[in-house]
């Protein structure tokens, strides 16, 4: 079923809901109050009919004459009078079937001053009065059809409006369910014209600043978010497909050439060297790549433990020294670190460890003397830790660029690399709250300043 339908389904059967509840208190409370107003009416007559009745010099039969001589209306009352000794005085006609019921009305209408019977439309009230210095008691009964005419007309009434009402419901609600989803309509158009070739089409804001605007600007949020990861992703494959064909390429290169010519050992050797190499920039390569999708993950999914920053460092100098470039590294720490909550982070360890091993290998790698200098300090939130080297620095029209991935400046060019350990250096930071910055002088060398939150902050 659409949504359509069952909106409109929806809102006609609350609305029926709610007729019929207004209906049915309409005919409650019509009906309550005609009973006690015909009560009422049936007690008056009878007091009136009585004290006329016992207040007349006429015998029995006369008065009967005259009562069935008057015009009878809708609601002609029947009396019986007794006196305080249940004789009766005065009776029109058999009110009761069996004098056991005339008795028991009589006694409780004599303990209680009234007492009411009800039969369908016919109701019988006992009571007493005083006439004269004398107790009487006075038995009447009347038929409310009047009120019962009354009644039926209401309930016919009642019947009409409503059906009539839902049916001009059900035909409003699919007019305005129609009004009310036709920007939802429109939207699912739109939606339809976006496709990964037509990612920069976007939802048009709605003239009313409703909860359907803002659904649409999130969609348009998301669509800017998608929109960028796929404009990153092409760039990505692209940098990736230059970056591996140039190690592929020289690697089959080199392979043809000692199959198809012969060599020395020395010149075989040589070549199994340059395809080592190769081999080995293609791996660093994709243990990079690794990196940098891990560092987009979302943060909830990676897992996360305290640890000591210092010891981090420590694990990832030691990485560096197996490897063959050369390194030296110094620390030194600033301020007080007595309190271990300072020097404690929250993180990824092997985040973290590549995000430290790759500013050592970069400051190793520009410094003239393959040295990094690092110091660690201290804020009341962040633990600021500098590496620092006295290498060839950054020039300015590259300082803008070098957290773009694979982008590498122009005074790089004698130096291995791809230009991604900066860039993955930045989202890893990122992702645990911190941030990474630089400052730099050509010639001077570089200062890459990284900033975690602490346990001491927390």
């Amino acid at each position: 079923m659409k949504i359509r339908a069952r909106f409109n389904l929806i809102f006609t059967l609350l609305a029926t809901i709610a007729l019929v509840f207004f209906g049915v208190t309409v005919y409650w409370v019509s009906k309550n109050d005609r009973e006690k107003e015909f009560s009422s009416i049936l007690k008056n007559k009878a007091l009136v009919k009585s004290k006329l009745i016992l207040s007349a010099n006429l015998s029995l039969d006369e008065l009967q004459q005259i009562f069935a001589t008057q015009n009878e209306d809708s609601n002609r009352v029947t009396i019986a009078i007794y006196n305080e000794d249940f004789q009766q005085v005065y009776s029109e006609k058999s009110i009761f079937n069996t004098p056991d019921s005339t008795q028991i009305v009589l006694q409780k209408a004599k303990a209680h001053n009234e007492y009411i019977v009800k039969d369908g439309t016919k109701l019988t009230i006992g009571m007493t009065f005083l006439n004269d210095g004398k107790d009487y008691l006075v038995i009447a009964s009347g038929s409310d059809h009047y009120g019962k005419e009354k009644l039926s007309e209401l309930l016919y009434i009642l019947i009409i409006t409503a059906g009539i009402a839902i049916i001009l419901l059900f035909i409003l609600g699919f007019y305005f369910s129609k009004r009310v989803l036709n920007p939802i309509k429109e939207m699912t158009q739109e939606i339809n014209k976006i496709t990964a070739a037509h990612l920069d089409l976007r939802l048009r804001p709605l003239k009313h600043k409703d909860e359907l605007n803002k659904l649409g600007a999130i969609f348009n949020q998301m669509l800017d978010r998608l929109e960028s990861s796929f404009d990153s992703q092409k760039e990505f494959v692209a940098h990736i497909s230059h970056e591996l064909r140039t190690p592929l390429a020289a690697i089959i290169t080199d392979l043809e050439l000692a199959l198809n010519q012969t060599h020395s050992s020395e010149e075989y050797r040589n070549t199994i060297e340059r395809t080592l190499s190769d081999a080995k920039k293609i791996v660093h390569l994709s243990n990079n790549l690794l990196d940098l999708a891990k560092a987009n993950y979302d943060p909830k999914e990676v897992g996360y433990t305290p640890l000591r920053i210092d010891e981090v460092l420590l694990e990832a100098y030691q990485e560096i020294q197996q490897g063959s470039a050369p390194c030296t590294v110094q620390m030194e720490f600033v301020g007080d670190t007595t309190d271990e909550h300072f020097m404690t982070v929250v993180g990824n360890p092997y985040l973290l460890k590549v995000a430290c091993k790759n500013l050592i290998e970069n400051a190793c790698k520009f410094s003239y003397d393959h040295h990094c200098y690092i110091r660690i300090g201290f804020t009341n939130k962040m633990v600021k830790i500098e590496f620092i080297d006295n290498g060839i620095g950054i020039d300015d029209e590259d300082l803008d660029h070098i957290f773009v991935p694979f982008y590498r400046g122009s005074s790089q060019s004698d130096y291995d690399g791809y230009g991604i350990g900066l860039p993955l250096t930045q989202k890893i930071l990122v992702q645990h709250s911190g941030e990474l910055k630089v400052t730099t002088s050509p010639e001077q060398g570089s200062t890459f300043t990284m900033y975690i939150p602490h346990l001491a902050n927390k």
